[in-house]
Order: C-alpha cells, then structure tokens, then sequence
C-alpha cells in the first residue's frame, strides 16, 4: 500500500474540549521526545501558510510527525502536503464536503447505514497516484533502494576476493561496480550509518519522507520516456478513473460466527486491454440457479457470446465444487498429471440455462443424447446431461443426476452478472485438501529462505550467522518461516547449513496432523455479487469470520462496531439488517 515508498498519513480528530486534548497530546509528544532523544527527537515549530505547526521528528525520518490545530480539529499527519492541505480546508477551500464525488457517495452510502468503516477515494488522489510526481519520484525511491543492495553486493565480493574496499570509487575501479554507478537525476547522495542507510533527500530507509513533501525540479530525457510508456499503458487500460468507494458493517451472525457486510464502487483495471472479455457479460439478472444442497463452493454468471460469437445469446452459468472430496495428506510437490488427475476426480459440475451457450463448444459432446438426456465423451472422459433448458457437465454421470433432481431457479434480492459463494471450508470434506495445497505451497517458501541463507554463504565465503544478518539487513525484513518454525543451523556432509524446525521429513513427507491453514482458522464463509456499470463495477457480499483458535485478526477496537461482540458486558450489536449500495 505504498507505505514504506512514502505515503502521507494523518489521523484527524475533532475534539469535544480542544483545550484538554491539545494539553493531552502535547504532553505526549513532549515525553516521547524526551524518551527518545538519544536517536535525537527534538520538537520544532514550523510555520505552514502563516499557521504554526509542531513539528515532532529525528535526523533520519524514523519518527516525523506534525500537529495541528484549527477549531476543534486536531491534525497529527507525517507529511507537510497533508498538513498544508488541511489548513486550506479549514480555510474554505476545496474542503471534502464540497467535493461533487464524495456528495455522491455519501448520497450512496448515507450515514444513516451506519457502516462500521467508510472508505473513499476521489478521483483526484487516484490521478495523483499515477501522475508523473509520484510516478517518477517512486521510481527514484526504487533506484536508491537498488543502488543501496548493489552496492552492498559489490563490497562482499570484493572482501571475498581479497579487496579491502568499501568507497564506491574503490569498487569502481576493481570492477565491482559500473562506471556510471551512483548518478541520481536529484542529485541524492547515499550514506551508512550503523546499520542503516540513509538517502540525503528522503532519509532513512524503511522511512522515507513522503512523496508529497519532495520537490522535484527537473527530470532526465530518460525519465521523460520511461513515464511517457507507462502513461500509454495506463491509458490503454484505465480509460477513466471515478471515484471508488467501499462501506463496511458488522453484525454478530451465529454460533461465535461474526459477519462483515461489504458494499462497493470499484474501477476495473484493464477494461480497454480486456474488452473482448468484459463483453461476454450479459444483462443484470435478478433469477438464481439454485444447485445440489450438498455445494460447499459454487459460481453462477450472466454471459452471452460478447465479441467471441455473436450465435451465443445471453444466458447463465453455474459451476459448483460439492463437499465430498477426500484427498490424502501427501504433500510432496505436484505435477502436471497429478494436478490433472486432482482436476478430473474434483466433484463438481458446470450447468448452463436456459441454452449450451459455451458448453456446446467442447468437443464430442454436441451429439445426440441418450434417452435420459446424456451424451459422453471418450476423449476427455466427460458427461453431459441435457434436459428442458439446461445443459450440464461433469466427470461423473450420477453428479449430473443428482443435480437434476434438486435444480431450482429462484428470485435473487439484487440484480447481479456474477455470483460467487463460498462456505465453511474449514468444517467441510475440501479441508484436507486446503490444507496440504497451502502447507506445500508453505514449505516451498520456507526452504526458498533457506537456500537463499545458504547460497549467500557458498557465494560470498560467510559464516552461516553473517549471511542471516547480510540477507536480513539487504532485503530489510526478518526472515520467518512460513510454517511457523524457527531456522536453524544443522550438520550436512560437515557443513553448517539453514534448515527449519517445522520441516517434514524429506523421504515420507506427509502433512502434520495438527496443522491448520492459516485461513481456515478464522475463514467461515464468503458471498460476492458483481454488477458491472458504465465506468464501475458495483460490489456486494459479506465475509464471515471467527476470531477464536489463534487466528490473530486485528479486532479494530479503534473503529465503532469493532469493539469486542461475544462474551463479557459488552453491548451486542443489532442483527444484519444492511442496506445495500443505491444503484
């Protein structure tokens, strides 16, 4: 989310006695300042449009925070644009309640559903976003950083080679690095301190001064090109950019089972570049196949022949995944066959109605049926079940039946082009199968560490500890295993090497009992629908969570509605009752 690249945050508060908050804050900073200032945290003044502003902050960025105060709205922001801003508004000018596309959202979601959290984004920031500001200034940021590694990488070559070097000319001129090595277009000159870098026009890494608060005064011909192509593939696919919004509601559900209800007005990305698939949706519909009650996972769309096929008319697509698969705990790596030996054992079944439309396209299946409706391929093992308006395919000939038996049509509240359900994985046969796919995928990751941690070593003549450190402090993270182990050094043919604690056995690998997807633990159930408008895509659903068994979701105690719903004196929120997004 653009973060540690420079984004300019604030919190704003408007207070009910501004004279006890402006004390309070004060305060706090004051004694934050003092508890740091071994990292020299000082509290200046500044003076913003003729307003005086205070200005918390230390030499490398790691701490930069302004406040201030007009009326009774107190502004605590880490960037001076923001702040800058903020004053005008307060001034009358360009204030958000004037703003044409926030009247409208707010005419879409008014305060009376009162959402838990309201989320918008204008247009304007959107534009700013892609603009050749921050474009080029995030690029810049990304050079530096590059410049940073490359440059650590050249100096621990060259130890390994026997060069005592550590000056960028030294390298230079033994050939560790480029000629043209460390020219910036701004002129930024880049230091080590310690154990961190620092950029002498954004500061430390990890805390650059935002983007919105560098000034840039000129750009390279290079510059000039690069952004010229990037323009051209954001044009090409983002013909127009509105404003998007998103409301959030929370509701206790059932059974410890709490649910996020979620609105939206999202811009789709690549509509112009993707035209050809985006005309394959068909007309708003307001009817529902209702399938198998046994479907843990299912799908339905409006489509018609778009640019494809003009000979296919509008019609509905159902696709479900029932809960029955069981699949062994083997975790060893897939293959092409495996994976298509998975696919054709799945127990699901695609159905369109009230016509084949894009069914009758594969092949050996648009042939006259059986008496009871049912043609087969031999050439890819494949039913098809056809009866009244439907035509359905699957594997296995006796899903088909069962569908026929249970296929209803039924009224849906919204009109929408695509449906999409998802239920409680976790408590469902599909578990296992969740499982083994995300601790493969897991342990994949975690010896991808590894083998970074150890080819450091081989490739730049390191002692195990160093090469964790180096890697660390290169990529500026904390390595963590992705199963939740701890690495350690082991003996291999009488060399140290990287392994973790969470690691199967390499000859039997067999997925652990007790382990549990990381999502399964909090995951209990997902809806979608999609509507697709003239510039937007119009979204509606919910997401049901359960917070117990170690899941370690935020509870946003922060925001209204988010406080704690089960157990304890706490006030329970009303039922679900959410008004849905005005069309």
């Amino acid at each position: 989310m653009f973060f540690e690249d420079g984004a300019s945050v604030g919190v704003l508060l408007h207070a009910k006695n501004t004279r006890s908050l402006s004390n309070n804050l004060t305060n706090k900073r004051k004694k934050f300042a003092e508890k740091n200032k071994d990292l020299g945290c000082v509290i200046d003044e500044v003076d913003v449009d003729g307003v005086k502003v205070q200005f918390l902050r230390t030499p490398d960025n790691r701490y930069r925070s302004f406040y201030v105060v007009r009326n009774d709205c107190h502004l605590v922001a880490s960037s001076i644009s923001l702040v800058r801003r903020f004053i005008e508004s307060s001034a009358g000018s360009r204030s958000l309640a004037k703003n044409l596309e926030f009247r409208y959202a707010r005419q879409q979601m008014p305060l009376s559903r009162d959402d838990t959290v309201f989320v918008f984004v204008p247009s304007k920031f959107l534009y700013r976003l892609l603009g050749p500001h921050y474009q080029i200034e995030l690029s810049r940021r990304n050079r530096s950083i590059t410049d940073m590694q490359i440059f650590e990488l050249a100096m621990l070559a060259g130890r390994n080679e026997g060069f005592d070097v550590s000056e960028t000319a030294q390298l230079i001129e033994s050939g560790f690095l480029p000629e043209q090595f460390g020219g910036r277009p701004d002129g930024s000159v880049l230091s080590r301190n310690a154990d961190f870098w620092v950029d002498s026009v954004r500061g430390r890494r990890g805390f650059f001064v935002p983007i919105s608060d560098v000034e840039i005064n000129g750009v390279t011909q290079q510059e000039i090109e690069w952004y010229g192509k990037r323009r051209e593939f954001l044009s090409n696919n983002l013909s127009q950019l509105d404003a998007m919004f998103v409301g959030l509601k929370r509701f206790e559900h059932k059974n410890n089972i709490e649910r996020i209800v979620y609105d939206a007005r999202i811009a789709p990305f690549g509509q112009e570049k993707y035209r050809w698939l985006f005309s394959m949706l068909g007309p708003p519909i307001s009817q529902q196949i209702k399938g198998s009650p046994n479907d843990i996972v299912s799908f339905q769309a409006s489509l018609n022949g778009g640019a494809i096929s003009r000979r296919i008319g509008d019609h509905q697509v159902f696709g479900a995944i029932q809960n029955e698969i069981q699949v062994s705990k083997d975790i060893k790596p897939t293959s092409f066959f495996r994976t298509l030996d998975l696919f054709r054992n799945a127990p699901g079944y695609v159905v369109s109605w009230p016509r084949a439309g894009y069914l009758d396209w594969l092949p050996k299946l648009g042939g006259n049926p059986d008496p009871q409706g049912f043609t087969y391929s031999k050439m890819l093992g494949l039913w098809r079940l056809q009866w009244d308006d439907f035509a359905a395919i699957s594997f296995d000939q006796d899903r088909l039946q069962d569908f026929r038996d249970h296929v209803e049509i039924v009224q849906s509240d919204r009109a929408a082009q695509l449906r999409v359900r998802i239920g409680d994985v976790a408590n469902s046969k599909l578990k296992n199968w969740v499982n083994t796919s995300n601790y493969r995928r897991s342990w994949e990751t975690s010896i991808a560490n590894t083998r970074l941690l150890n080819m450091m070593s081989q490739q730049f003549n390191l002692s195990p500890q160093e090469a964790q450190k180096t890697v660390e402090d290169l990529l500026d993270v904390d390595l963590v295993c992705s199963l939740g182990g701890e690495y350690e050094l082991t003996d291999f043919a009488n060399r140290a090497i990287w392994k973790s604690t969470a690691w199967p056995d390499f000859s039997d690998p067999v997925l652990p009992d007790q382990y549990d997807s990381p999502l399964l633990k909090w995951f209990r159930g997902f809806e979608l629908e999609l509507l697709q408008s003239e510039s937007q895509f119009v979204v509606h659903g919910f997401l049901d969570i359960e917070r117990s068994g170690g899941s370690n979701l935020p509870s946003f105690d922060l925001f209204k509605g988010f406080g704690k719903m089960f157990g304890g004196d706490a006030q329970k929120p009303k039922k679900e009752s959410s008004e849905p997004i005005r069309r």
